[in-house]
């Protein structure tokens, strides 16, 4: 009987459990390792990509609000704007006009603001509204409405050489004027037009402030004084934008107002866009280590421009052209002296991503803590951007007049 080869059989085995084991558990250990890995990579290309959009989010909105500050004031430079009244109450602004810390009392009537509120409430932004004329559609007013007036006080306005299209209805129409006590202080008078005839001795039909609110007669545009309007000033279209940051919906949208105080609506701009923030410099003469000095500025300067009264800002005007008025608005306010000297805005924007990070909505992060830089840890990816941009049309040098 033929002996069985042992060495053969020997050779010919399989893997016992206990390699099989062992093979196995390198493998998945090998596996687990690929598949963290990949999930790692996945996550940091998903957070890069977020982190992209981010910035290009933060740029974006500069790039819209950066030139339009640099335009504002063209055609008046920083004259002041008597826009409308509400009653007594003169409505004066300028070229940059910013609402500090804009809640829903600041826009009267419209319903569909709100402003951050909880864990949120500190990143309540500024709202700003940025005016400029049409300077290569400027026309001169004529004397021939009246004596020494170049509006007859109801509806019409004469010009000389008007070319047709330059006013249409229902625009806005701007007539800069000079204060006759203060030859040096420019008023500019907003006002609507309703229809225009043009030609060699044009006519336009326009009436000082927004439709239902006319100047008070406080105003150097009131509509009871058509002396001021005299031959030799001139008149321009207007066009003015507002933006603000809208938290309606608990998320934040850049909304633009493309005009202004007028009829249209807000429109949604950005949804990525969580805050803007703007501060005036303000030529300060005499001084060669801070010759600008910026509204609001803690500890000295904590109050915007706009929320600024002869009481509590008069002291921080540099060197007044004039007396303290009585009044909080208009020649001799401390707000209008530090308005016409305004040389430098700093746009401050927070942008984030558009959704937060999962696994930070699991962990229960919902911004009741904050980070080194004061962000909401939330699960959002923010980027800060601050740029400082000096109006083309207002004074470099010099003084504030």
């Amino acid at each position: 009987m033929k002996r069985m080869n042992t060495t053969a059989s020997r050779g010919a085995r399989g893997f016992t459990l206990m390699e099989v084991m062992i093979a196995s558990s390198l493998s998945l250990t090998l596996l687990a390792g690929a598949i963290t890995a990949g999930v790692y990579l996945q996550r940091r290309g998903i957070l890069e990509e977020r982190t992209m959009e981010v910035q290009n989010a933060g740029r974006a909105a500069r790039d819209l609000l950066a030139p339009a500050i640099q335009r504002a004031g063209a055609g008046f430079g920083k004259a002041r704007l008597d826009v409308s009244g509400n009653g007594a109450l003169l409505d004066q602004r300028y070229a940059i006009w910013v609402t500090t810390n804009a809640v829903a009392a600041d826009f009267a009537g419209d319903f569909s603001f709100a402003p951050p509120a909880g864990n949120y409430a500190h990143l309540i932004s500024d709202a700003v509204e940025i005016w400029e004329a049409d300077s290569s559609r400027m026309v001169r007013l004529s004397n021939r409405c009246g004596a020494a007036s170049a509006w007859d006080g109801d509806d019409t306005v004469c010009v000389d050489n008007l070319p047709a299209g330059t006013f249409p209805d229902n625009s806005l129409a701007v007539i800069v004027n000079v204060v006759a006590d203060q030859p040096a202080v420019q008023t500019a008078c907003v006002g609507m037009v309703s229809g225009s005839a043009p030609g060699p001795n044009g006519v336009v039909n326009w009436r000082p402030g927004l439709p239902g609110r006319p100047p008070p007669p406080i105003s150097d545009c009131d509509d009871q004084t058509p002396s001021q309007y005299g031959g030799g000033n001139v008149m321009m279209p207007l066009t003015v934008r507002s933006f603000r940051v809208n938290w309606f919906t608990r998320a934040p949208v850049l909304e633009m107002d493309p005009d202004g105080p007028g009829p249209a609506p807000y429109q949604a701009m950005a949804r990525d866009i969580e805050r803007i923030k703007v501060r005036l410099g303000v030529f300060n003469p005499g001084n060669p280590i801070a010759d600008v000095v910026y509204f609001p500025e803690q500890p000295l300067r904590p109050l915007g421009v706009d929320e600024c009264t002869n009481a509590t800002c008069w002291a921080l005007v540099p060197t007044p052209s004039m007396p303290q008025g009585a009044n909080d608005f208009g020649s001799g306010s401390a707000r209008d002296e530090l308005m016409r000297r305004v040389r430098m805005v700093e746009l401050s924007i927070t942008a984030r991503t558009l959704q937060p990070e999962a696994e930070a909505v699991q962990r229960g992060l919902n911004g009741a803590t904050r980070d080194a830089e004061n962000n909401p840890i939330d699960g959002f990816k923010r980027r800060h951007f601050i740029q400082r941009i000096a109006p083309r049309n207002f004074a470099i040098s010099g003084g504030a007049t």
